[in-house]
């Protein structure tokens, strides 16, 4: 299915209402523009659809307002998008995102300072079960996978961030936290990421909080090279708090970062 984008919410100004798009098919973009908007007040289920972006594109392919809602479920994915302009490539969250099962956002690429796969805003995104967030590159700026400009951004059981690039003289190939909170638990994994700059798995700047309490990010003491984290300077993690604290090696699932020698072996 090919679809005409559009800057207006798909479902107009109704609030309370929950929409679901299931099968198995691909809907496309043909021309610049989101795909999908969701509202205030509404909530949009997309389930093992592939939503398609295009390249040259202007803008990201999902767009959730504050106060909006998407949820991917199954196999759902959000891919293939190229963005010319400064944003998002793949969602831009300023709501509630949430990824479940096996859902993908993959093959995108974002400009600008708003992640390459996705951008959090003011909002909430939430990866469990085994959800991925892979193959994304940022141009530019800052995140590769995942940027939290502000609000929270939640890792949970299988979830994983991993290939994905910041390019230029950008930080944080995996997720970039520019404020709000990034939390990690369970079997959550952050891997095979690239920084041109600083913070290979995770770049965390002054306004940001960033809390482990599972899962795993590999730096460059991992054996496996597609599992390695790499940078200029903190393959795994790289805190732009305390003068710059940062970690190269590997930080476990029972490795605490507030924990005494965290930062010390780098």
């Amino acid at each position: 299915m090919i679809a005409t984008p559009s800057s207006e919410n798909t479902f107009g100004t109704l609030t309370g209402l929950t929409v679901i798009i299931q099968g198995e098919g691909t809907i496309s973009l043909h021309s610049n523009g989101v795909l999908l908007r969701v509202g205030d007040g509404q909530t949009l289920v997309v389930r093992d659809v592939t939503l398609k972006g295009r390249d040259n594109n202007t803008n990201s392919v999902v767009w959730i307002d504050i106060g909006g809602t998407f949820r991917m479920e199954g196999r759902a994915a959000v891919s293939n998008n190229i963005r010319t302009s400064e944003g998002s490539g793949g969602v831009a969250n300023n709501g509630t995102f949430s990824m479940q099962d096996n859902t993908s956002v993959s093959g995108n690429t974002g400009r600008g300072s708003y992640g390459g796969g996705v951008g959090t805003s003011n909002g909430t995104f939430i990866m469990r079960d085994n959800a991925t967030v892979s193959g994304n590159t940022s141009q530019g700026y800052d995140g590769g996978g995942v940027n939290v400009g502000s609000g929270t951004f939640t890792m949970q059981d299988s979830a994983t961030v991993s290939g994905n690039t910041s390019q230029g003289y950008g930080d944080g190939g995996g997720v970039y936290v520019g404020g709000g909170t990034f939390s990690m638990t369970g079997n959550a994994t952050v891997s095979g990421n690239t920084s041109d700059g600083n913070g290979g798995g995770v770049f965390v700047e002054v306004r940001g909080t960033f809390t482990k309490r599972g899962g795993t990010i590999y730096g460059s003491n991992e054996t496996d090279a597609n599992l390695r984290n790499t940078a200029h300077q903190g393959h795994a993690i790289y805190d732009a708090r305390n003068n710059g604290r940062w970690r190269g090696s590997t930080a476990g699932p029972t490795m605490n970062p507030e924990a005494f020698g965290f930062w010390l072996n780098d």
